[in-house]
């Protein structure tokens, strides 16, 4: 289910949201993307908070 949500995500957030001139162009934009979702997006099954962020605050092991 996460790899489908995340497909979707890629595909309505970075995929549709521009028209690419080139082949080589959103190939070009997806660390961008990759880094943004990661680290800055909030995400509503997170409570808001990015994964990244989420990550950070359970090194001790206190999984959610």
């Amino acid at each position: 289910g996460k790899a489908e949500r995340f497909n979707g995500t890629l595909l309505s957030e970075w995929a549709y949201v521009r028209r690419y001139d080139t082949n080589q162009a959103p190939l070009d934009a997806l660390p961008g993307f990759v880094d943004h979702y990661n680290n800055h997006r909030p995400h509503g099954s997170l409570d808001g908070q990015s994964p990244m962020a989420v990550l950070v605050n359970n090194v001790s092991g206190n999984h959610i």
